[in-house]
């Protein structure tokens, strides 16, 4: 039984679909603005805007945390589904008095 010469090369081009889709999840403008006004508020200025926060794929590693259970400084932690994410919880070390 021989298998059709397009099978294979139609199975890379929908697997390469399909991982381009699940990898595209973003963080809503509107959470970024709200992000921006927090760290406006907090005198926060080693947040990388340019980085999608919730993105764990970036060179950059985005601001997520994968172990939610930690206290990481600065972390978010992120609910993805395949085509957007939203921050659900946000960490962010008490500020001392100067």
């Amino acid at each position: 039984m021989s298998l059709n010469p397009l099978i294979f090369p139609y199975f890379i081009l929908v697997s390469l679909f399909l991982f381009y889709f699940a990898s595209s999840q973003t963080l809503p403008k509107e959470e970024v603005d709200a992000l921006r006004a927090v760290a406006t508020a907090l005198k926060k200025s080693n947040w990388n805007f340019n980085v999608d926060p919730c993105d764990l794929t970036s060179s950059d590693g985005g601001w997520r945390n994968p172990n939610a259970d930690k206290l990481f400084e600065d972390k978010v932690t992120c609910s993805c589904t395949s085509t957007v994410c939203h921050v659900t919880k946000m960490f962010v070390p008490p500020l001392l008095p100067l």
